[in-house]
């Protein structure tokens, strides 16, 4: 109970500094706020997977083509979320930032119409950089052309795949970042209770 109203005691001295200081650091961290706006790129694009497997009659695979360009969509995404391929990626569009991820999303666009056995997917990539975002997609069909030509070669009993893509569509978006009216605030607090602290030993030793 005494080290309660000691503390109460303390701060109701100290009041007026700690509120005064707190709120301008807050006020200086929500000014640089206000002018400072994170801008991001958006860019996506479209990939086409079809594949053709030959299927005789009097095989026991149970399915149709309908199966088989499902399997050869699947392989295509597992190369998308491979670090080796997407190493590769980075790589081939001079990137190395270890930060900078692609990211699949599977927007499952279903059936090409008039592109027979086929189906399509959507990749997304986010950068700050536009010409970023343009370099990794375009370095992305790039090396899945590769994947699917050497899967072409080695792979004689699976389906035979061909990759088509739309060119990259990127977009711009604004945000604020608040991270400096936190940290501002943060720093004000501990400001404030580092000066309460030298205020009051002075006020004890005087």
């Amino acid at each position: 109970m005494t080290s309660s109203s000691s503390l109460n005691a303390v701060f109701s001295r100290y009041a007026v500094l700690v509120i005064v200081v707190v709120v301008v650091a807050a006020a200086t961290g929500f000014l640089t706020d206000s002018h400072r706006t994170v801008q991001s790129y958006t860019g996506s694009v479209g990939i086409t997977v079809q594949a053709h497997q030959e299927i005789p009659s009097n095989s026991t695979f149970v399915g149709g083509q309908a199966d088989v360009v499902a399997q050869g969509v699947a392989t295509v995404e597992s190369w998308i979320s491979d670090p080796s391929v997407v190493s590769n990626v980075l790589t081939q569009a001079g990137q190395t930032d270890s930060s900078t991820s692609v990211m699949a999303l599977s927007q499952k666009f279903g059936l090409v119409p008039g592109i027979g056995n086929s189906a399509s997917f959507q990749v997304q990539v986010t950068d700050t950089q536009s010409d970023n975002v343009t370099e990794l997609l375009n370095s992305l069909v790039s090396v899945l052309t590769k994947q699917v030509t050497t899967y072409n070669a080695s792979a004689a009993s699976s389906p035979t795949l061909y990759l088509s893509s739309t060119s990259p569509v990127v977009t711009a978006s604004e945000h604020s970042s608040y991270l400096p009216t936190v940290a501002a605030f943060l720093a004000g607090c501990l400001i404030a209770i580092v000066l309460v602290i030298i205020l009051e030993r002075k006020r004890k030793t005087s």
